[in-house]
């Protein structure tokens, strides 16, 4: 396949953004005051840190209040596809954003990291 000619399906995209509503749908009730006090995201940041410490409530909480799909970098859909085309299919969706949740490695000592 060309990566360049790679569009992701609507219906792929509508999968994703079931999977992130089912996320959404799971938040605690209260929320950090960090993750609730914090307007704006940054264009780009790579939030890093260990198992539970709130990086995923963090993006889910705010993926609610602005166009930003969230999904897995491990998700089966998106084995053989390539994320540059994938990204661009989801912008040409309507969304204003993505999150990518994906693990730094196989050690679970090291946390995962958050796009």
């Amino acid at each position: 396949m060309l990566h360049y000619l790679y569009r992701m399906d609507a219906n792929t995209i509508a999968e994703f953004d079931a999977a992130m509503q089912r996320k959404q749908a799971t938040l605690p009730a209260r929320i950090r005051p960090i993750t609730r006090d914090w307007v704006e995201l940054p264009r780009a940041f790579l939030l890093t840190g260990p198992r539970g410490v709130g990086k995923t409530t963090f993006l889910l909480h705010h993926s609610r209040i602005s166009r930003v799909l969230y999904f897995s970098a491990d998700n089966p859909l998106l084995a053989d596809e390539p994320l540059y085309a994938t990204v661009k299919s989801i912008f040409m969706a309507g969304y204003e954003g993505v999150v990518i949740a994906g693990s730094l490695g196989s050690d679970p000592g090291r946390g995962d990291a958050l796009v």
